[in-house]
């Protein structure tokens, strides 16, 4: 597809709603924002509800739980349509972690769940697939606000909430000897240097107790 193709169709209007990744699905998005933005909810049986968290909050004070939701104008590819359709996509916390450091306009990312095959439900993991489409190519970037403010059914939506989950610590392995009871009779690994004989005997070959080449007359 041609970078030509991204731009919209005059002709035909589409309505912008929150897309979200479902269990078992992949979805292709283009991002037109250099960043994201958060709120929190809560979960109220079928549905968030958003919470304001500045004090007013009915279900906050009721100490329901809190869950932060981040969102961004994008387009997703329709595979069906064969197009690009603007839409604002839901961040889940864990999701914000592979975007975090890395999001900026005109990337082309890949988002998937897995199955869910028990309870446990499957957190949405993001993949950078492209790293830059040239920016004046690309749809200006949409106000989000009434799309939220229409789906939570509130006058004034306020964004700028932090994911409170912080980036998992990741460290190098360390390259070391197998535990002492792992090892066979329990004996200490072998050294560089009788690795180093050892090796050295495998290349030159074995010589016979009566070989001339080994020091001992025959």
């Amino acid at each position: 597809m041609s970078e030509s193709d991204l731009r919209p169709d005059r002709g035909a209007r589409v309505s912008v709603r929150i897309t979200r990744v479902g269990h078992g699905q992949t979805l292709y998005i283009l991002s037109l924002s250099d960043h994201y933005q958060g709120l929190f909810t809560h979960w109220k049986d079928p549905h968030s509800v958003y919470c304001p968290d500045d004090g007013t909050c009915y279900w906050r004070k009721c100490q329901e739980e809190q869950i932060w939701k981040g969102y961004t104008p994008v387009l997703f590819w329709n595979t069906s349509t064969a197009n690009w359709l603007p839409t604002v996509l839901e961040i889940s916390e864990k999701l914000e972690l592979d975007l975090r450091g890395k999001w900026k306009r005109g990337q082309e990312w890949v988002l998937t769940r897995a199955q869910e095959l028990d309870r446990k439900k499957k957190p949405v993991r993001g993949r950078l697939a492209v790293v830059q489409r040239p920016s004046e190519n690309l749809p200006e970037e949409f106000d989000i606000l009434p799309v939220l403010s229409a789906v939570f059914r509130v006058a004034h939506v306020k964004l700028g909430k932090q994911n409170p989950l912080p980036m998992p610590q990741t460290m190098l392995p360390f390259e070391s000897a197998a535990p002492k009871a792992l090892r066979p009779d329990d004996q200490a690994p072998a050294s560089p240097e009788v690795l180093q004989k050892l090796r050295e005997t495998l290349v030159g070959g074995f010589k016979l107790p009566n070989d001339p080449k080994n020091g001992r007359k025959p």
